[in-house]
């Protein structure tokens, strides 16, 4: 021991042994993982499973570490580093990363410990108290490597007997026992009483996500032998800690007492990846902060939303005061949304209800700086004198079929696959379907305002319209879904499908839809969007496993009537909500894979990240006309739902 004693004494002004933290680390077949623990349990004599059984369980820890190194990373909390760095005498631990959450507490759980590090990268299992976070950190400092006995599938275990258990845990203890002045100590340092950082199962930061292949570790060693069912010649050390205590009823009711104390998860990360609840007064003030800095009010209404679903009312009182308290500079990548109106009309002249609602926009923006923009692919005497009678707030854009094929996509491959859906749809007179690809590339392209022709203006005068400051990646303002006077009166519960609306009543339903998060793609406001791009990226691949799923018989055979499903609202709502995951910090829920992605926001949570100013103002469009009836996925015949239903029976 008095060596150990001697050798920790010298931790932290020889400064931190080099680590490579932050970079791929992971199991694989050529070299040794190192592992070090803090135990959960001490080690007992048991009879013990079967071999088969032990060898199982073996094979499931070994995956569960992997897992474990693989999910996201996050830096040390700042004031936990700050501490930490002070007890070592100067030490450097701004490259360690920390692994936490659903996967890193089941492995740590796997192998019956609190936590465990491996190359700069610490695992926490959930209940971790500040003395653990000094042995973890010692193991980063030793300059020793690690031993461990293998557990029969390539993962190396520890004992408390180890050297290197003894120095981190000698390290540990004379580090604690330094007085500091009295400072701030963050989320992980008051994990003494079980409050600790949790994760979601996965989230959008790949920037430090582990990954396999040959990396350098604490110890390099390869085993003469596989073990049958694991990886060729891999051994990995975990090494544990001695004076482990017993996990006990006590700690598990103190682990659940301070759980309930930071209250309920709000299923949101902050920008150092750190799970929000409820309850976490301090992190929630500081993250409030930092939106502010950062200028992103509209995830600042989601965290608020939430809170008020959870019924913590009073926190969320608190920090609107602290958001209304905080400076916020406007950031530059906050740009106003460009006054253009764009319209589209593909397949011929357009009808006389399209040209009288077009006119009546006209006469609404005589007095503006607004601009309209009709999109179309002809070049007739119809459209020419429409631009004529119009004068300079109408520009006709004949180009939309060139404008497709160089503008759909963020790559060649991309833009081709959906300017080949394009030209089919138009061949097939599904044009409803080709102009959702036409509208998201002019709105990824331009912005401004998108607007089915059938859509007038209601009680909205652009002379009021409000400026819209927005980011290209936030979520665009998006329509309620009314299409045509049954869904109005759906929405209002009326038995009689065919009463016209008044304009009263159109803004009643609409206020209804957004509420429910009913959204449609008849009206879109947003700057140069970076939805709109994710909406073009991911369409073909959706367009080929709805063809998949349902034979292309089916799909092909009626592309106007399945527009809806291929490009229309069912498809803009599961990107978006794919997409407030990687830029809303919204964490994925617990049984999502990568196969089937799920994040955790439901459809009445959208109302909050769109811009309050451009929602109220624009709801108030007359967003029902006579044109409206005259939807292309309406025709007679069964059912877009029947004919699916028919589809999957027969390829069963």
């Amino acid at each position: 021991m008095r060596t150990h004693d001697r050798d920790a004494q010298q931790v932290g002004r020889e400064g931190a042994r080099p680590f490579r933290a932050g970079r791929a680390v992971g199991l694989n077949s050529h070299w040794v993982t190192h592992l070090q623990r803090i135990a959960s349990q001490p080690e007992a004599a048991s009879a013990g499973p079967s071999q088969e059984a032990a060898d199982h369980a073996a094979q499931v820890q070994r995956a569960a570490v992997n897992e474990a190194l693989q999910s996201p990373s996050r830096p040390l909390n700042p004031s936990l580093r700050q501490e930490m760095e002070a007890r070592y005498d100067g030490a450097d631990f701004g490259g360690v990363r920390v692994h936490d959450g659903v996967v890193a507490r089941k492995a740590a759980g796997l192998v019956d410990a609190r936590a465990f590090a491996v190359d700069g990268h610490i695992v926490d299992g959930g209940s971790m108290s500040k003395k653990d976070w000094a042995h973890e950190l010692a193991h980063t400092l030793d300059p020793e490597p690690a031993v461990g006995t293998d557990n029969g599938a390539g993962l190396s275990i520890s004992s408390p007997r180890d050297r290197g258990e003894q120095f981190a845990d000698a390290a540990a203890d004379q580090a604690m026992s330094r007085s500091l002045p009295v400072q701030r100590v963050s989320a992980e340092g008051q994990q003494a009483t079980g409050a600790g950082h949790q994760h979601g199962e996965k989230c959008d930061d790949g920037r430090h996500r582990p990954a396999g292949g040959d990396r350098p570790v604490q110890r390099v060693a390869t085993a003469e032998a596989a073990a049958p069912g694991r990886q060729d010649g891999i051994t990995a050390a975990v090494q544990r800690a001695p004076g482990g205590t017993a996990a006990t009823d006590e700690r598990a009711e103190e682990r659940q007492g301070a759980e309930a104390a930071r209250g309920e998860s709000l299923q949101l990360h902050d920008h150092l990846r750190n799970e929000l609840h409820s309850g976490d007064v301090e992190q929630l003030t500081a993250y409030v902060r930092h939106l502010a800095q950062e200028d992103r009010p509209d995830i600042y209404r989601l965290l608020l939303q939430r809170l008020h679903d959870r019924k913590a009312d009073a926190q969320a009182a608190a920090l609107q005061q602290v958001w209304n308290g905080a400076e916020k500079a406007r950031s530059a990548r906050r740009v106003p949304v460009p006054k253009d109106l764009h319209f589209i009309w593909l397949g011929g002249a357009p009808s006389e209800s399209a040209v009288a609602n077009l006119k009546e926009w006209k006469e609404n923006a005589e007095e503006s700086d607004w601009t309209l923009n009709l999109w179309t692919d002809g070049n007739s005497s119809a459209f020419k004198s429409l631009e004529k009678d119009f004068g300079g707030h109408l520009k006709l854009r004949t180009d939309s079929d060139k404008f497709v094929k160089e503008k759909a996509g963020d790559d060649k491959a991309r833009r081709k696959e959906n300017y080949d859906l394009y030209k089919s749809a138009k061949s097939k007179k599904a044009y409803n379907l080709s102009s959702d690809i036409l509208r998201y590339a002019v709105m990824k392209e331009y912005g401004g305002v998108y607007m089915d022709i059938d859509v007038a203006p209601g009680s909205v005068q652009l002379t009021a319209a409000p400026e819209v400051l927005m980011r290209s990646e936030e979520i665009p303002l998006l329509a309620p879904r009314l299409r045509d006077k049954s869904s109005v009166n759906k929405e209002l519960d009326r038995k009689n499908p065919d009463q016209d609306p008044t304009q009263g009543e159109l803004e009643e339903a609409a206020t209804g839809r957004y509420r429910k998060g009913v959204l449609g793609n008849n009206f879109i406001l947003a700057p140069g969007s970076e939805f709109m791009s994710e909406l073009l990226e991911k369409l073909p691949k959706h367009f080929a496993d709805l063809k998949e799923k349902y034979g292309d018989k089916v799909i092909d055979g009626d592309l106007p009537g399945f527009a809806p499903d291929i490009s229309g609202p069912a498809f803009v709502e599961k990107v978006l909500k794919l997409y407030t995951g990687q830029h809303h910090r919204v964490m994925e829920q617990p049984h999502s894979t990568a196969e089937a992605p799920e994040v955790a926001i439901s459809a009445t949570e959208f109302q909050s990240l769109f811009p309050p100013e451009a929602l109220e103002f624009w709801k108030s469009l007359g967003w029902v006309t006579p044109e409206s009836e005259r939807q292309l996925d309406g025709v007679p015949g069964l059912s877009r739902t029947q004919s699916l239903l028919r589809a999957l029976k027969m390829k069963k």
